[in-house]
């Protein structure tokens, strides 16, 4: 079903003010991170490759259709099949938001490990479905690609693990989170860039104590 045209441009309001959000967050530095929202059941928002996410403007988000084309001539993220495999996967995602935070980036990179493991941190429960911090929460660390294509197709074959995060790692590019808006939507990237944080730090302390300084 269509949403009325104001319900349409409040929604691509809301999505260039988390995306500046972000920005000034220092998740989106240079023009790196995109986001996008799902207007209707054939296409979302999304915003325009090479887009300065500080400087955001409505005129930077594209339409595109749940098969992939474009209305109109600006160029997409160049990610736009990812964030459109999250969407086929669950139609009751609402948004998509991708930064490239130092913690998400670092802790991507240096994970050895398919998925990193949290426990024990009362933020846990800001993910939808997660109503402990004793459990055990894992986030899927994908290794990234220049080809979206093997990149969606893992999304689809990691699923049920990502969807329990609501989230999932690209190793050495950041953090993709998502929810059945855009307000969870912001919710669980700020948890997870809050808890990638603490893990970050968490790192550095134990290496520190650990080598006696």
């Amino acid at each position: 079903m269509t949403q009325p045209r104001t319900q349409i441009e409040a929604l691509a309001t809301a999505l260039v003010r988390s995306t500046q959000g972000m920005a000034a967050a220092g998740h989106c530095p240079a023009t790196g991170g995109n986001c996008s929202a799902r207007i209707d059941a054939q296409r979302i928002w999304i915003t325009a490759s090479g887009a300065d996410k500080h400087r955001l403007s409505r005129a930077d988000l594209l339409v595109v259709g749940m098969d992939g084309q474009l209305e109109g001539q600006r160029k997409p993220s160049a990610e736009t099949a990812l964030h459109l495999a999250v969407y086929r996967q669950d139609p009751q995602v609402g948004a998509v938001l991708h930064g490239h935070s130092v913690a998400a980036t670092s802790l991507s990179r240096h994970c050895k490990q398919p998925r990193l493991r949290l426990e024990g941190y009362e933020m846990q429960k800001a993910i939808a479905g997660i109503d402990s911090h004793e459990a055990a929460l894992d986030l899927v660390v994908l290794d990234n690609a220049q080809d979206m294509a093997p990149l969606a197709e893992r999304i689809r074959s990691h699923w049920q693990a990502i969807h329990r995060a609501r989230a999932f790692l690209l190793r050495g590019h950041g953090l993709y989170s998502f929810g059945r808006d855009l307000q969870e939507t912001k919710r669980h990237y700020d948890a997870w860039e809050f808890l990638l944080q603490c893990e970050l730090q968490g790192q550095v302390l134990r290496q520190a104590v650990g080598s006696g300084s």
